[in-house]
């Protein structure tokens, strides 16, 4: 008897107890915002390809969600499909960040709304600096 109480004593020493999991990360708090038209960049975007991913080959798209309130400005921006440690992701979000938009319009009023941008990255075979 003696023995099993050491056992099951050590065995709770050893084994951690089990407590609650952590809650899951939170997403952002995005809420659909309905509008008559989207917002349309007055400028294209063009993002700087970074010079690791373009030496590594490295191509792909990157999605991003921006709100873009009702001046036009971006003040808000989460990466959705990342291409992690490449110097991609960030090089979108810069160029989403400067350019300016054309608000979304709702009742011929500017608003602020949620939208996501794709920014792909492809090496033009003919560049020489792609090589």
């Amino acid at each position: 008897m003696r023995l099993l109480l050491l056992t099951l004593i050590s065995l709770s020493i050893l084994i951690p107890q089990v407590q609650d999991a952590p809650p899951p990360p939170s997403e952002p708090a995005v809420k659909f915002i309905t509008y008559d038209e989207p917002p349309v960049p007055l400028t294209s975007i063009i993002p700087h390809y970074p010079e690791i991913a373009r030496e590594a080959g490295i191509e792909g798209q990157i999605i991003v969600q921006v709100y873009i309130d009702e001046n036009g400005d971006v003040t808000e921006t989460v990466v959705l499909k990342s291409i992690p440690n490449t110097g991609l992701d960030e090089a979108a979000i810069e160029a989403i960040r400067i350019t300016k938009f054309k608000p979304a319009m709702q009742k011929d009023k500017p608003i602020g709304v949620w939208i996501s941008i794709p920014i792909h990255f492809k090496l033009d075979s003919k560049d020489p600096e792609a090589q």
